[in-house]
């Protein structure tokens, strides 16, 4: 005997029973099974619609839901509902700016959308972003983004190329919503004379160092960062750094900091780095571009337990110090106006651990010392800690006996280079060098008398790349033509082709840096340092 149907729940069922309901006077049990549950995706596009879906406490729903929203009151009410703090676990963040490309590419299995947001007014911020999705998503997608592309603000999901990209999505948003100068004034982080306090703290660490003859060559990299700094009003920024850092000194609490922030050599000068980027060759622009377009970024890992203290530090004294009428401060809204980002890496409460067992002080390790650079003779005894990305078979061929060859190797391994391999790797890799990360290139343009500004521009294309990417095509043959004309081997041009992106230089050495901490209790403490790491993740 056939079963009825008469139980079972349809969209026309439900929409029948709640079609004489005004929408102001629905439950909210009513709300969800109307449209969330059974609705559609033109009644979803309906804004009257998604303000009933936000007030009824939807908002993360609706934003899961509908690709593009262009009421300007539905925006509004999405940003104070804080529906993007509940997207923070995907590492969600919001950006305004104008789409400018929209590129479709199939990458295995996967369909990709590369979006790049341009300068927007005075706001200095620039973000290429790639966003996964499955075949059967792709067109649709496209074709609801396309019309807005140049009239958008977008909340970005970073955990790019996921399997299951059905669960994957890119939000845009119509810029509208809020006159972004506005905003950015409203919004803008201030520290009463962080300029005085920091040329004070940087001209006290400069006479500690140098006394009062100050080499002319430090002076002048001093100055034009300074410059730079002030004409674009990063001052607050380097102070909130600056007291961030001394706060974990005082702490006593060791930190790992990442980002092309640390290229800057007043970041060395105030305490927040300890590479000193001229022992390293670390370019400035870098850090801030040619003439300051770009906001020095600063990427920090704390150990589990301190990091509530020190986020709790810093929530403080950016509320303190933010001129903008709200008490809701958010880790999302910290990183849009100051650029800074805190990281938990339990690498670090190791570090603690074996300190605590042995010891040895991680701060007073010797990264040049022998005997912790004979421990990579034997990859056996550091792959099971080493990061995911590192290649045992790389590792054991190559042997690195310096900071620079670890650094070349990781710079390389990170970065998405397409080296070729075979017999002649290890040495391949080595020589290679002038290749590993951003600032090798640059420098090695301007060693060959390549004007600065055309040196820039070839890096930027070649460390994003763009140097293989078809569309790019036209500007690439432009400067090899020039590479060319500076004697620069064909060889060179063709590997530089094979990069898919390029870390900065400082963020590549405070890593291997990092690294090597944890390698010298190998050296020193074997049996010990097996059981702690034994219970350890991989670094990063």
């Amino acid at each position: 005997m056939e079963k009825s149907n008469k139980n079972v729940i349809t969209y026309e069922k439900v929409k029948n029973e709640l079609k004489n309901i005004k929408l102001a006077d629905m439950t909210k049990e009513q709300v969800f099974d109307r449209f969330i549950a059974y609705g559609t995706r033109e009644e979803l596009n309906n804004p009257e619609i998604q303000k009933v879906l936000i007030q009824n406490g939807y908002a993360s729903e609706l934003m899961d839901m509908v690709t593009i929203i262009t009421d300007e009151d539905v925006i509004k009410m999405l940003y104070k509902s804080r529906a993007f703090e509940n997207c923070n676990q995907c590492g969600i963040r919001l950006y305004h700016g104008q789409i400018s490309e929209i590129i479709v590419e199939k990458n295995d299995d996967i369909y990709n959308i590369n979006y790049d947001f341009n300068k927007f007014n005075n706001m200095r911020l620039y973000f290429k972003g790639e966003v996964a999705f499955s075949e059967n998503e792709i067109n649709q997608l496209k074709t609801e983004i396309e019309p807005y592309k140049d009239n958008l603000i977008a909340v970005c999901d970073f955990n790019s190329k996921r399997k299951n990209s059905e669960e994957y999505h890119l939000k845009c948003f119509l810029k509208e919503f809020i006159n972004v100068e506005e905003y950015m004034t409203k919004c803008q982080y201030k520290l009463e004379n962080a300029r005085e306090i920091m040329e004070n703290v940087c001209n006290n660490r400069l006479k500690e160092i140098y006394g009062q003859e100050i080499p002319k060559q430090i002076q002048t990299r001093y100055e034009n960062e300074l410059k730079l700094i002030c004409k674009n009003n990063y001052e607050s920024l380097f102070i909130l750094n600056y007291l961030i850092a001394k706060k974990a000194k005082e702490d006593n609490e060791y930190y790992v900091l990442r980002g092309h922030g640390s290229n800057s050599y007043i970041a060395y000068l105030l305490g927040i780095s300890e590479l000193n980027p001229l022992d390293y060759g670390l370019e400035y622009e870098m850090s801030y571009g040619l003439k300051g377009e770009k906001a020095p970024e600063f990427y920090y890992f704390f150990s589990n337990t301190y990091y509530p203290n020190i986020m709790k530090y810093v929530k403080e004294t950016v509320t303190k110090n933010i001129s903008y009428d709200t008490t809701y401060i958010d880790n999302n809204l910290i990183r849009y106006l100051v650029h800074i980002y805190i990281f938990v890496d339990s690498g670090i409460d190791t570090l603690y651990e074996l300190k605590k067992i042995t010891g040895m002080d991680y701060n007073n390790i010797n990264i040049k010392d022998k005997k912790i650079w004979d421990i990579f003779k034997d990859y056996n005894k550091i792959f099971c800690y080493m990061p995911s990305y590192f290649e045992k078979s790389l590792f054991q061929k190559i042997q690195p006996k310096s900071l620079e060859e670890l650094g070349t190797i990781y710079g390389l391994t990170k970065s998405t280079f397409d080296h070729e391999q075979g017999k002649d790797l290890a040495e391949q890799i080595i020589k290679m060098k002038e290749y590993s990360t951003r600032d090798d290139i640059y420098s090695f343009l301007l060693s060959k008398d390549i004007e600065k500004e055309i040196a820039f521009e070839i890096t930027e294309i070649i460390r994003k790349g763009k140097a293989h990417n078809i569309k790019y095509s036209e500007q690439w043959y432009k400067y090899q033509k020039i590479m060319k004309k500076h004697n620069i081997d064909s060889t060179y041009i063709e590997n530089c082709k094979k990069i898919k992106y390029l870390f900065p230089k400082s963020n590549i050495l405070n890593s291997v840096v990092y690294i090597i901490k944890h390698i010298a209790y190998m050296a020193y403490y074997p049996e010990i340092t097996e059981k702690v790491i034994s219970k350890a993740p991989r670094l990063f």
